[in-house]
């Protein structure tokens, strides 16, 4: 049988020590008071309702409980009271998990003192004491100018209703609750005095008495009761660990901290960032929790961070702070394969394309999601295929960057939307079109929405041969064999692709449409072929189509591994291509288009060697208007050979 537990785990004490001990495998029954603490504590088995000392007592006798732990609220004596009169009662070892404070202040014994003092003041009072001891301030005869920060249950409004509190008094929001956001409050209230309790570290004590400090605020604090003599809850989660006998590792927990500013923090990672022993991340981040007096250490690389949590192995509970999503662009993906020793706990948070899309009130589900600031990526196809893309910017892939990129392609009319400081109260977020925003100045790391109305949805494959531009005497291969040979080739969105003997570039400009995370080096040794390859590149939006000048295979030789091979055009050194391409990667896969009887000849000859070789012959005929009749009229027949060395799995 498992060991039995019983955490009273109305805190963020509670909901830590009950999640960890019953990760670790041991019988957890969790008591809250409310339906709500129920949905935020992990145990397995949760009772909620607020039990007297003899329902306590019942409860331990019939669940034998080995051990009762009391991670009760400071101020929660009457409930602390109850739990040790049935733990005698039921001869049941008691446990109490202490809250550390912050430091010792001067302050107001009672309730009861807190409301004869108010009445003495003057200007608008916050109170953050919660909803259970509202009854006091019933007839004090300041309620005009007393705001009160609850709980968004329906209990918490209730007690403001029996003091007959104006709705537009009571702020009903869950914690905890930053420097920033409690500033933002204050000064959006015209408070003048901030009546509170001495929560501690966890329960955002420091933030409440730095900002009192900063806005010169009158700040009442009621006085914390004594505890009942205990322990913190990391000599807790130890020691209960080692007494059930489970294995125990560091909780290493990823967070995400949205775009920096800790308004945007989820509660969850509020939590796991005041129960840490050690936080680490970038200094911007990690300078927002000072307060919390924890040690702290300024990483942002992978590698780093983990010799860091390795050497703290001691320690139970440890944060990592990213900024953003831990899932969108984030150095958290690199540190994961790195944390094989410890328990990782991932928390997510609002990213940067999130926040941007609701400022803007723009759905998000259908935004292409780029990182120009991450590393490459072709952001010209991003915007010719979708109608809303989002991007990183940063370093020298910025704002200038994009807008030159955009205009260069044919895009300088369409419409950006750049975010600067997002979250942060210098943010700015600025509209224009490529072309209105190129001369304009903005922060290096940025975000940007950009809009195409006019984005191609549509499949680009076998495009009317009138599309392209045409040179004299320069060879096309048409839309038909096009469609055909690219079916043949099996390209994946980041193939590397080489076409040799480009002409045109209509297959090359096809290819590119097809790969958008990859490449394609169009080989052309005729330069007004390669003029025609140029206009077509930028008519159809490729930037990464690049153009090699020369003769094959003596330019290939620089040239990425290709994943396939496209051969409109030989010039008689159909071998020697082959060779230099497979030196590069054996497993290329090859489309040869063959015209003359003498080409079809040699290439049967090579590919015979190859593991996997299929030929087509393909006759294309269109109508031709003669007069009163349509005819049609042959163009010339066509030999697509597919060949390489791999698995045909595709092809059967």
């Amino acid at each position: 049988m498992k060991n039995k537990i019983c955490i009273f785990a109305g805190t963020t004490e509670g909901r830590i020590l009950a999640e960890t001990l019953t990760n670790l495998g041991v019988d957890v029954t969790a008591c809250v008071a409310t339906e709500y603490g129920e949905s935020l504590v992990t145990a397995n088995t949760v009772i909620a309702e607020r039990l007297d000392s003899m329902a306590m007592a019942t409860l331990f006798l019939t669940q034998n409980f080995e051990i009762v732990v009391d991670c009760t609220h400071p101020y929660a004596t009457a409930v602390t009271e109850n739990i040790i009169t049935a733990c005698s009662a039921t001869n049941t070892e008691y446990l109490r998990v202490n809250r550390d404070s912050i430091d010792s202040y001067t302050s107001i014994p009672d309730m009861t003192c807190a409301v004869d003092y108010l009445r003495s003041t003057s200007g608008n009072i916050l109170s953050t004491i919660g909803s259970k001891e509202l009854s006091s301030f019933a007839g004090c005869g300041f309620l005009d100018r007393l705001f009160v920060r609850v709980l968004p249950i329906s209990s918490s409004l209730d007690a403001c209703q029996n003091i007959n509190l104006p709705p537009s008094h009571i702020i009903a929001m869950q914690g905890p609750f930053s420097y920033e956001l409690n500033k933002a409050m204050i000064e959006a209230l015209d408070i003048k005095i901030l009546l509170t309790k001495d929560g501690g570290a966890v329960g955002g004590f420091a933030e409440k008495v730095a900002i009192a400090a900063d806005l010169g605020l009158d700040l009442v604090v009621i006085r914390k009761p004594a505890q009942q003599a205990g322990v913190s809850l990391i000599a807790a989660t130890k020691m209960l660990s080692k007494r059930f006998g489970t294995t125990t590792k560091t909780r290493v927990s990823i967070i995400s901290c949205g775009l920096g500013n800790p308004n945007l923090l989820t509660a969850e990672a509020s939590e796991h960032i005041a129960a840490a022993e050690l936080i680490i991340g970038a200094p911007r981040l990690i300078k927002n929790f000072e307060s919390l007096n924890t040690k702290m250490i300024a990483e942002i690389y992978a590698e780093k961070i983990s010799d860091i949590i390795s050497n703290h192995a001691h320690l139970q509970n440890i944060a990592v702070l990213f900024s953003g999503d831990i899932g969108f662009y984030s150095g958290a993906t690199k540190l994961f394969s790195h944390l094989t020793e410890v328990t990782v706990v991932p928390i997510c948070g609002i990213s940067s394309p999130v926040y941007l899309c609701s400022k803007l009130q723009i759905p998000w589900q259908d935004v292409k999601l780029v990182s120009l600031h991450a590393g490459n990526c072709n952001i010209v196809s991003a915007v010719r295929d979708h109608k809303k893309v989002f991007t990183l910017l940063g370093g020298d892939r910025n704002v200038h960057y994009l807008c030159e990129t955009l205009i260069k392609f044919g895009f300088g009319k369409i419409r950006l939307y750049i975010g600067e400081y997002l979250s942060y109260n210098k943010e700015v977020i600025t509209s224009g079109t490529a072309l209105e925003l190129i001369q304009k100045k903005f922060d290096s790391l940025t975000s940007a929405l950009i809009v195409n109305d006019d984005a191609c949805l549509t499949t680009r494959f076998g495009i009317c041969d009138h599309s392209f531009v045409r040179v004299d005497n320069v060879p096309m291969t048409k839309a038909e064999v096009r469609a055909v040979s690219l079916s043949k080739l099996q390209l994946s969105p980041d193939s590397i692709v080489m076409d040799i003997g480009g002409g045109t570039g209509s297959v090359s400009v096809e290819i590119a449409l097809n790969v958008p995370n990859g490449k394609v080096f169009t080989i052309e040794k005729n330069i007004k072929a390669i003029a025609a390859v140029r206009e077509n590149k930028f008519k159809f939006h490729v930037d990464n189509l690049e153009i090699i000048e020369g003769v094959a295979p003596a330019v290939l030789e620089p040239l990425d591994a290709p994943t396939h091979a496209f051969i409109g055009g030989s010039s008689g050194n159909l071998k020697s291509i082959v060779d230099a391409i497979l030196a590069k990667n054996a497993s290329t896969r090859f489309v040869l288009n063959v015209v003359s009887l003498e080409t079809l000849t040699q290439a049967i000859e090579l590919t015979k060697s190859f593991s996997y070789r299929e030929v087509v012959h393909m006759s294309v005929a269109r109508t031709k208007e003669v007069g009163n009749y349509n005819l049609m009229m042959a163009a010339n027949p066509i030999y697509i050979i597919t060949f390489g060395n791999y698995s045909p799995k595709n092809d059967e």
